[in-house]
């Protein structure tokens, strides 16, 4: 009834024990095929002289060493039985497991496959016998039963949210299907997830039993440790025989076609053990030798050349082991100590990408939502309808986004993947890449301001740190292409931004909404905020202060007086948008400046400040470039700014600030005083002198300049 396959090398310590718990089964209906893989101790002997008699036991030579792979392969071609065991020479099993797993298979059902869902891990290294009460019990919390029908049911539950145990010695097979499907082990390193991911796709009754049969001894000297476990080619052999068995089989169930995530899920839990047990030890004292060096560069190279998808596959599961060490340091000291050089050399692989021609990869403040630049770029291609693959790097996976925009994590594994294969990366703020940018890449640096009112970079160089200098020069250098709204701005650039690359003065993408009329989408945005037609806006737009703690006292004032002072002036009712800096986002200033109200709204994590200055009507500011943004259209602006006489000692504005069109006010009387004597036809007359003097670059169109110079990087 059962063909009890044991493949054995180089263990005349416990070949033993190991086929004497076989024989002493309560269930008698088996056959023993011991497959010796050239074994160069003594085990062929030991066996021959103890069992070469014994009608039960057929014992089977390799001349040559194969593998754990094709040694059980070997014994499933010598097996008679209706269902096939596998047993580690090294371990043992209790004397009911083979009645255990028979009974199972005398359903109603014609069974496929019988999976145990607990064994016994054996701690001794003990070659005569077997201290059952020394045994840990391992159990899977997994429900008993039948596994579902349902290929997607099947692996979302026990691939995906469960690491599955993929040993093949937890399970009975029937011959039969084994034959019929072609199941067979490859000759790679961890055999057992590329066969056992097969068997769980392809089973017609797969049963699950929550009984423990299995005792499992852990040693270094098994079958799986032959000469070849230190060669790097033999690991990544071994990956992609994994990738490309998960590949074939999903590939192969129509209902898998758009479930590309899910199949990514089932790699990733078969990758783990391989980067566990086989690349981190392959690093002496924190770093690679030079004999590994080499023979990783020769694998690499072809393989990322020509399998680019692989690598995705290569990192995350080197990113589920880094996670497991972070949330598991106790018993991982191992890993947190070898993963910052593993990381090293994995930032070297990516290198050896291929750059997808259509990639574009989009940053916008490190992970923040749809907005700025970027946005307003990615809009223009897709208003003209380009083949591009958009790739957004996100902070939150639940931001709105077009539907033909990638949202992938921001500083995650799969985020430096799609970075390192992009042809054109865009960003606002400045940071140094998680890998080293390749010459055929195309940097484009936005920034997220017109001309800064306060001294940065070169500017101010002696108030910051040596690293700070020294990441703005490595972000410079990678840069290929810098965007300038203004003549002032392009100076300060060749100036303070230790860059002398290209710079293309056309204004920012995201200015091109307050040229391009759209009603419709002011009545979104209101909608959104919940904002009937009858109020006018008033946005109050501070920037951040560098001091901690922060004197909250600059920001606030009587919001209510100040409503009805704009009542006052300009007629209609009024609502306040309160839109504090990114950077201090994370302190709710608005929560602790002002009391909840229906005319009062915080809007500081709203993902696109430029659609708030569209739809308001008067903006209240202090140091902030936002009011270029909001002069822009010659509509109102009046400035707070109640530390004027220590915010340029901690931040050096610059004497522009002072030439600005409008009236610095550094108290809240002054400011309501300001607007009851604010007098529109003189205000547009400072305006439009100011910019006359110091013009703007923006037409509406910046966005469609910057698009066509990625079509000409593209296309070339």
């Amino acid at each position: 009834a059962i063909s009890v396959v044991v493949p054995m090398y180089n263990v005349e310590r416990y070949i033993k024990i190991c086929v004497d718990s076989i024989l002493a089964q309560t269930f008698q209906d088996f056959e023993v095929i011991i497959v010796d893989d050239a074994s160069p101790d003594n085990s062929y002997n030991i066996c021959h002289e103890l069992y070469g008699n014994n009608e039960k036991v057929r014992i089977v030579r390799h001349e040559k060493n194969q593998g754990l792979g094709p040694a059980r392969n070997t014994g499933i071609n010598n097996s008679r039985g209706k269902y096939i065991c596998f047993v580690d020479s090294d371990d043992a099993i209790l004397p009911n497991a083979l009645e255990t797993l028979y009974k199972a298979t005398q359903g109603e059902r014609d069974v496929d496959v019988v999976r145990t869902l607990a064994y016994y891990n054996l701690f001794q290294d003990d070659d005569k016998s077997i201290d059952l009460k020394k045994l840990q019990l391992l159990k899977e919390n997994k429900p008993e039963g039948f596994l579902s029908s349902n290929i997607l049911h099947r692996l979302e539950n026990f691939c995906v949210k469960d690491r599955i145990q993929y040993m093949v010695w937890l399970g009975l097979y029937k011959r039969e299907f084994l034959l019929k499907n072609n199941i067979t082990f490859p000759n790679c390193l961890y055999e057992d997830q590329p066969f056992s991911f097969k068997v769980i796709c392809l089973a017609k009754n797969y049963l699950l039993l929550n009984s423990a049969v299995n005792i499992f001894r852990q040693r270094k000297s098994s079958i799986q440790h032959s000469s070849t476990i230190n060669k790097f080619p033999k690991i990544m052999e071994s990956i992609l025989v994994t990738v490309d068995s998960v590949k074939k089989i999903t590939d192969n169930f129509p209902e898998l076609k758009d479930k590309r995530f899910l199949k990514e899920q089932c790699i990733i839990p078969m990758l783990i053990p391989i980067f566990e047990a086989q690349i981190l030890p392959l690093y002496e004292n924190g770093a690679i030798t030079e004999e590994l060096d080499s023979q990783i560069n020769e694998t690499l190279t072809p393989i990322f050349g020509e399998n680019t998808f692989l690598a995705k596959y290569f990192l995350n599961g080197f990113s589920s082991m880094w996670k497991r060490a972070t949330f598991s340091s106790k018993n991982n000291q191992l890993l947190i100590r070898e993963r910052n050089t593993l990381s090293s050399e994995i930032v070297k692989t990516l290198r050896r990408c291929d750059i997808v021609k259509n990639k574009i990869v989009f940053v916008n403040f490190q992970g923040k939502g749809y907005g700025c630049n970027p946005k307003y770029i990615a809009e223009e291609i897709l208003k003209q309808g380009l083949p591009y693959d958009l790739v957004w790097l996100v902070n939150d996976l639940n931001e709105a986004m077009p539907a033909k925009i990638r949202k992938i994590k921001f500083n995650s594994v799969d985020a430096v993947f799609e970075l390192s294969t992009a042809r054109v990366i865009i960003t606002n703020v400045k940071n140094t890449l998680p890998f080293i940018k390749k010459k055929e890449q195309f940097f484009i640096m936005t920034w997220h301001s017109n001309y800064w009112i306060k001294y940065i970079e070169k500017d101010c160089e002696e108030q910051l740190s040596p690293h700070y200098v020294a990441e703005s020069k490595a972000n410079s250098a990678m840069t290929n292409l810098m965007i300038s709204s203004s003549h002032l701005q392009t100076e300060e650039i060749k100036r303070a931004y230790w860059y002398n690359g290209k710079i293309m003065e056309c204004g920012l993408p995201r200015n091109d909404i307050f040229f391009n009329k759209n009603e419709k989408l002011v009545e979104d945005i209101r909608r959104r905020l919940n904002i009937p037609p009858k109020y006018k806006i008033l946005l109050y737009a501070p920037t951040f202060r560098d001091s901690r703690p922060i004197n909250l006292s600059v920001y606030k004032f009587d919001y209510q007086k100040l409503l009805d002072k704009m009542k006052k002036k300009f007629g209609h009712e009024w609502i306040l948008l309160l839109r504090f800096h990114p950077n201090v986002a994370g302190l709710d200033i608005a929560k602790h400046l002002y009391k909840p109200s229906s005319n009062v709204i915080d809007v500081t994590r709203y993902s696109d400040p430029q659609e708030l200055i569209l739809i308001s009507d008067v903006l209240i500011s202090d140091y902030s470039s936002v009011v270029y943004d909001f002069m822009i259209s010659h509509k109102p602006v009046f400035i707070l700014a109640k530390d004027i006489e220590t915010y340029p000692k901690e931040r050096r504005i610059k004497p522009f600030y002072f030439e600005l069109p409008y009236k610095i006010n550094e108290t809240e009387d002054k400011l309501f005083n300001d607007i009851e004597n604010f007098d529109r036809a003189m205000s547009n007359i400072r305006v439009s002198a100011f910019l006359s003097k110091n013009k703007l670059y923006d037409d509406g169109h910046a966005a469609e300049k910057v698009v066509n110079v990625i079509k000409k990087v593209i296309d070339n």
